[in-house]
């Protein structure tokens, strides 16, 4: 998401985005084929802040070889990013 998408939204009166962030191990992004890094995520979080939009973030727990590590990163990144709001749902066969 870069500064001319955010810029657009907030010209256009958003005022909320949810972010498909899943998981804050870069990992199980990959895994997952996201084609994002957890840094775009950052940079997300951090543009749509500063244009008083509220950044809220779907996560998933539980995608195939997901490990403990791999949680605790991204309950980590939860943690230190602050979404205004979260979804999150449980992978199952």
């Amino acid at each position: 998401m870069n500064d001319q998408a955010v810029d657009a939204l907030a010209l256009a009166g958003c005022e909320e985005v949810w972010l498909g962030a899943e998981s804050g191990s870069q990992r199980i992004l990959d895994a997952m084929g996201k084609g994002i890094t957890v840094d775009q995520i950052w940079s997300a979080r951090r543009r749509l802040g500063e244009r008083g939009i509220r950044a809220c973030f779907f996560i998933q727990f539980g995608y195939p070889g997901e490990t403990w590590d791999d949680i605790e990163q991204t309950v980590g990144l939860v943690a230190e990013l602050l979404p205004d709001n979260i979804g999150v749902s449980v992978s199952y066969p």
